[in-house]
Formats: C-alpha cells, sequence, structure tokens
C-alpha cells in the first residue's frame, strides 16, 4: 500500500505514523502518512460531506470538486448510484494501460474516473427526466430531440469513464442503483427553468470547460480521446439548457419577472460558493511532482485549478449569457405590447 513513512521516527518530531483509510468506488485505498501541524484533518467525520486524504503533504479534507455531465437534482441535492464492479458497462475489453509509477496516484486517477463515470450515469436521469417535462409543457419536436441524443451521449460518456477507471484499477467498475425516488418534484414552469439553469447552463457550461482544460494537459492517449468527446458534447448539453429557457420565457411571458429574479438569484449564488472555495490559483510548474504530472498525464486537474476555472467560466460565460437572454426576453414582451 502507499506509505510515506513505516514507523513514528520517520516522521518530524512530534508527528505521528498514522494510518489512513477511503474508498474511490472500487474499493479502499489504505496507506500511512505522517501526521502534520497542517493537516485539516484526522479523520472522516472531520469532513462533514467530504473525506479525509493525504494531499501535497498533509491530510486535506477532500469534497466533490468535478461537475462532468448534467447533476441529477432531487430537492436541491446531487443524486449519484454507488459504485460496483461489474463489466456491462464497459464499452470495450480491458488493456493493459500506461500506469503510474505511484500507488498512490493510481488509486487518485481510479477514483477521478469512477466519479466521473458515476456523474455521467446519473446525467442519464437528469436528461430522462428532462424528457417528461418536455413533453408535459408541450415542447417542440427539436428540444425533445436534442434530449434524446444527449441522453444517449451520457451513455456513452459513462462507458468511457468506466473504462478508464477500469483500467487503472484493474477490476471492472459500474455504476450500482440509483435511487430515483421523488425525481420528479414539482413540475411548473418556474421549478423547471430553476432545475435546468442549475443543472444546464451552469452545470453543463462548466463541465465542457473543465473538460476542455482536462484535455490541455492530458497526455495519456485514451484519455485524450474520452476527454475530446465529452468536451464536444457537454457544449451542445449546455446549449440545450440555453435553448429550452430561451423557449420557455417566450411561451409564459408573465412568468419573465419572476424567472428574471430566480436565474439572477441562482447565478449569484452560484458564483458566491465558487468563490468562497476557489484557493489561490497554483501555477503548474515543471517541478510539480511526480504524482501530480501523472494525474494531470491522465486528466486529473489539480483543485485549485478546477475551483479558479469555475469561478472564472461562471463570472465570464454564465453570467453575460444570462444577461443577454434576460434582455432579450424584456425586448420581446415591449414588442408584444406594443403589437398588442
Amino acid at each position: 500500500m502507499p506509505a510515506d513513512c513505516s514507523i513514528t521516527t520517520d516522521c518530524a518530531a512530534g508527528e505521528l505514523c498514522a494510518r489512513y483509510e477511503y474508498d474511490n468506488g472500487c474499493g479502499p485505498v489504505a496507506g500511512y502518512a505522517c501526521t502534520t501541524l497542517d493537516d485539516e484533518c484526522r479523520e472522516d467525520t472531520d469532513c462533514g460531506q467530504g473525506y479525509c486524504k493525504p494531499h501535497d503533504g498533509r491530510r486535506v479534507c477532500e469534497f466533490d470538486q468535478c461537475v462532468i455531465g448534467r447533476p441529477f437534482l432531487v430537492e436541491g441535492q446531487a443524486r449519484l448510484a454507488s459504485a460496483a464492479r461489474r463489466d456491462d458497462w464497459l464499452s470495450d475489453a480491458l488493456v493493459e494501460p500506461m500506469q503510474p509509477t505511484s500507488n498512490r496516484a493510481r488509486a487518485e486517477i481510479t477514483e477521478h474516473w469512477v466519479r466521473i463515470g458515476l456523474m455521467e450515469h446519473a446525467s442519464i436521469a437528469a436528461f430522462a427526466r428532462f424528457s417528461l417535462q418536455l413533453l408535459a409543457f408541450g415542447a417542440p419536436a427539436s428540444l425533445l430531440e436534442a434530449t434524446q441524443r444527449a441522453m444517449a451521449d451520457e451513455t456513452h460518456h459513462a462507458r468511457l469513464a468506466f473504462d478508464l477507471a477500469s483500467r487503472f484499477a484493474r477490476v471492472p467498475c459500474g455504476p450500482g442503483y440509483l435511487d430515483v425516488s421523488s425525481a420528479m418534484g414539482n413540475n411548473d414552469w418556474a421549478d423547471v427553468v430553476k432545475a435546468t439553469f442549475v443543472e444546464g447552463c451552469i452545470g453543463e457550461t462548466v463541465a465542457a470547460m473543465e473538460a476542455a482544460e482536462a484535455l490541455q494537459h492530458a497526455r495519456d492517449p485514451q484519455v485524450r480521446a474520452t476527454l475530446e468527446v465529452i468536451a464536444r458534447d457537454e457544449r451542445r448539453h449546455a446549449e440545450l439548457a440555453w435553448q429550452f429557457i430561451d423557449w420557455a420565457l417566450s411561451q409564459t411571458p408573465q412568468l419573465a419577472t419572476e424567472l428574471r429574479a430566480l436565474i439572477h438569484a441562482e447565478r449569484a449564488e452560484a458564483t458566491r460558493r465558487a468563490g468562497e472555495s476557489a484557493p489561490a490559483l497554483r501555477r503548474l510548474t515543471t517541478d510539480a511532482s511526480s504524482d501530480e504530472r501523472a494525474k494531470l498525464a491522465h486528466g486529473v486537474v489539480p483543485e485549485e485549478l478546477s475551483a479558479q476555472l469555475r469561478l472564472s467560466v461562471l463570472q465570464t460565460v454564465v453570467g453575460p449569457c444570462a444577461e443577454a437572454l434576460l434582455k432579450r426576453v424584456s425586448v420581446r414582451a415591449v414588442d408584444e405590447a406594443k403589437s398588442a
């Protein structure tokens, strides 16, 4: 197992050689590392919703940073299936990978791609629900066709991600059961527009940019091919979300004021959360550790860069797009009032 120490005397004065353990989705990952005065945590219970693991020489709480794919939100909380050992979600037979030399790097790369696979899997449910909502609202065929294509895209993305996870884990990985209870919720116009803005306009716009950023650093051929597909498709999915909101506002002009306030509030809250979680951007230099270089080569972007990227996308892409859409809605409402 990964170990930075074997006995306490391997550590600095006052520090301990202590065990850590967490689940990367395909099984437990355990190792030993020195505690430090800079540790954020000692065990998972110190992290609330996250888990405690070594990172850059200290123990830190890690949370789900990545938002690849449209999140499947139920009552404001993202739902994912658990990971399972199964091979019927793999798109190809397992191949011998270019494995990183470090066991820890391999475990973190495996964990990353398991998580991506589970997120893409959950996105299938998000689009299935969206299809039913479009039918309930009498949406045009073009929106339904684009949604059905998006479901197929997300299924393909999940299989590609589980291919990579299985490759690094050396065991087949796939999704377990996904809880879809109470998933439909209240399907009035305001609720669906809000969910689409959060899941699609924010979630998938950021997802497309994150995949493109990871692609810039990746060196593994299979990882690069996977990221190219994800970046291309997620951009199209984000466009679908914006198109739906534009159409929805054209159908319900009486809700324009309420929806405008709702969208502004969601954008402001998302930007606030991203700003609070975004640490100072750390330069990616050639003196990065071998583990960091290995993770970058296999599509894992450091959390510092990922957090800054999300904040930048919210401020420079999502914000201006929302402003332009709402301005067009206002102009359209004025024109309709004049014609009436």
